[in-house]
């Protein structure tokens, strides 16, 4: 596949890869970043304001108005809690959505889509292992996380000092596990898996083994990143991907087995995988039967409109490390239906244009492991993951749009 791209499909990508870089070079020594600490936020308000002023433009299929129905249910929502945490939960639920607008609004070649991807993916590439190498090997500190303590503690922020070290299973020594372009281990190594999955998949298509030559490179990365939740995305999203009925049965019954084994060998034995199995349980009962079986007001109230981010000082928190459940307790479970709706859409939409010979299935698993990142600490909603995943949404929606034109043509 040519890498040579339009002038239009340039600029998308100079958006696209600016935001989706930001959160980690901003923290890079370049003199006067610090004063563009917030700028993401502000490209995703203009955005949001662009969208909002054209909005009658984008109610042309079943997905474009889900999309709008969770919009506004959203803010409605966060507008009806607690002020206190108002501007946070616009920034971190509202916000990301528009992004569906942000593809949605661009007529884009499928292959000139895949070409947006492929540059971003060696962008992610080039950025960890800068990241990476600079703070474990070479101590070159060109991503100096102390600089996002500081920063952010300047503006009445309060954060951890982002000293993630942990013991790495094969080499026995303590690396920092960067926090990536998401700036934390666990969700940016999810990224880095389901683009892995992605490009699996194009070689499976093509054949190209230049793809499965990047494949090898993100197992590599994932292999660095020692994160447990990124290597259970990647392996979910290759047994999804063989459409194998029988297949995906046995790993729905192997999953917990397969859990634990991989749970011992990251954590340095069986005994260790109890112990986290333990805390599982005990932390769901504590947090989520025990309110329910007390009929704990609070809980049921959240369940209803959800919490946000649950940054007031509330009687008890409902955070848990399943961020499935996190995500019915922060957005509530009404919106968590309709994002469900809206997530299912958009699969119908991906294998109805494959039918059609339109194929962006990569696409699809790349969107599908963002999802599954959700099984452990935030993905959906995590910055970039989310501007990433209602992108992809905007793409297929626009797509089919396209599509029903081109067939309504040609069969007239």
């Amino acid at each position: 596949m040519s890498l040579v791209i339009q002038k239009k499909i340039f600029y998308i990508l100079l958006v696209v890869t600016l935001l989706i870089s930001f959160k980690l070079i901003r923290i890079s020594p370049i003199p006067g970043m610090s004063l563009l600490w917030n700028l993401h936020i502000f490209i995703f308000i203009t955005i949001a304001m662009i969208s909002l002023m054209h909005i009658h433009k984008f109610l042309k299929n079943l997905l474009d108005k889900l999309i709008l129905f969770f919009l506004c249910l959203l803010t409605v929502f966060v507008l009806i809690r607690d002020f206190e945490g108002l501007q946070l939960n616009i920034i971190y639920f509202v916000l990301p959505v528009f992004f569906y607008y942000f593809f949605r609004n661009f007529s884009i070649k499928y292959e000139d889509i895949f070409k947006i991807f492929f540059v971003l993916s060696y962008v992610l590439i080039i950025l960890f292992f800068l990241d990476f190498f600079s703070n474990n090997v070479l101590n070159l500190g060109i991503f100096d996380y102390s600089t996002f303590h500081e920063v952010s503690s300047s503006m009445g922020r309060i954060v951890a000092d982002m000293a993630d070290y942990k013991v790495h299973p094969f080499f026995g020594e303590k690396w920092l596990r960067v926090g990536g372009v998401s700036f934390a281990p666990q969700p940016s190594a999810v990224i880095y898996a389901s683009f892995a999955g992605f490009h699996y998949i194009i070689y499976e298509t093509y054949k190209t083994r230049k793809h499965l030559w990047i494949f090898f490179i993100y197992l590599f990365i994932l292999f660095l990143y020692n994160s447990g939740t990124s290597i259970i995305v990647l392996l979910l999203l290759l047994v999804l991907s063989r459409r194998n009925k029988a297949l995906n049965i046995s790993v729905l019954i192997l999953f917990f087995p397969l859990l634990f084994i991989l749970t011992s060998i990251q954590y340095g034995g069986v005994g260790m995988a109890l112990d986290t199995i333990e805390l599982m349980w005990n932390g769901i009962y504590e947090i989520y039967l025990i309110n329910a079986f007390t009929l704990n007001e609070f809980f049921y109230k959240s369940l209803v409109i959800g919490t946000g981010l649950n940054v007031d000082d509330n009687p008890i928190s409902l955070l848990f490390e399943i961020d499935f459940i996190d995500i019915l307790f922060q957005i509530g479970f009404i919106n968590s239906i309709i994002l469900i709706l809206i997530l299912y859409q958009a699969r119908k939409y991906f294998f109805s244009l494959e039918k059609d010979g339109i194929n962006l299935i990569p696409l699809y698993y790349l969107m599908l492991g963002i999802i599954l990142g959700s099984i452990h600490y935030q993905s959906i909603f995590r910055y970039p993951n989310g501007i990433i995943l209602f992108g992809i949404i905007g793409i297929i929606s626009k797509i089919h749009i396209d599509n029903k034109k081109r067939k309504v043509i040609l069969n007239g």
